[in-house]
């Protein structure tokens, strides 16, 4: 799952809605934040990461697929 933070939601985005996804059985939850040029990766048991606009980002659920982030940025 991708939700792409925006200024109006994003409380909501980052606490209830990631946690339901979650609760759903989803696997990921890709958070976007472009003001932050950031992407924040919550994985099902409980791990987080978090990736700047300077890296490739991957998944294992999707082998050999990438998303530069410095494109996804770009401005």
């Amino acid at each position: 799952m991708i939700e792409v933070l925006s200024p109006s939601t994003r409380h909501h985005d980052l606490g209830r809605k990631r946690h339901g996804y979650l609760d759903t059985g989803v696997q990921e939850v890709w958070i976007v934040d472009g003001e932050a040029d950031r992407v924040t990766v919550h994985r099902a048991g409980g791990t987080t990461s978090i990736h700047t606009d300077t890296e490739t980002l991957t998944t294992p659920l999707i082998p050999g697929w990438t998303v530069d982030l410095a494109e996804l940025f770009a401005r």
